[in-house]
């Protein structure tokens, strides 16, 4: 069912705790209304303030391999960092979801995608994220 005119103004933010909607959607791995957002406009790497981490997280976390092949098309960083170093491949490795793991993997995603403590590893991050917005 399509979103209505005011329900698209509420794409980026929800009222609890400042969780952007495509991570709170992509945690619950409802891939329909993934994509209904991505189609309106939603930033698909846009970072929850409170741990740095992004939609692609929170579907790697719960294993919804639909929602993270949905997020990785639409662009979403892979190799992305929560404030506790964590990338996505390293959650679903914690969590034990193997599919997503390979799809992560399949989309460019590396099993030490750099140190970020350092001011060249930051850079090389930055850079990384922008060759993905190009290309």
């Amino acid at each position: 069912r399509p979103l209505r005119p005011p329900v698209v103004s509420l794409i980026q933010f929800t009222v609890h705790q400042f969780t952007p909607r495509t991570i709170t959607t992509s945690y619950g791995g409802h891939v329909a209304c993934l994509r209904e957002l991505i189609s309106h406009g939603a930033d698909v790497n846009i970072r929850r303030p409170a741990d740095m981490s992004s939609a692609v997280f929170g579907a790697c976390k719960k294993g919804h391999l639909g929602a993270v092949s949905v997020l990785i098309r639409a662009g979403a960083h892979v190799n992305a960092r929560m404030h506790t170093g964590l990338t996505p491949l390293c959650v679903a490795a914690l969590a034990g979801h193997a599919q997503v793991m390979r799809r992560l993997l399949v989309a460019g995603a590396r099993a030490h995608p750099g140190d970020t403590n350092t001011t060249a590893g930051r850079e090389q991050e930055q850079e990384q994220e922008q060759g993905q917005e190009e290309g």
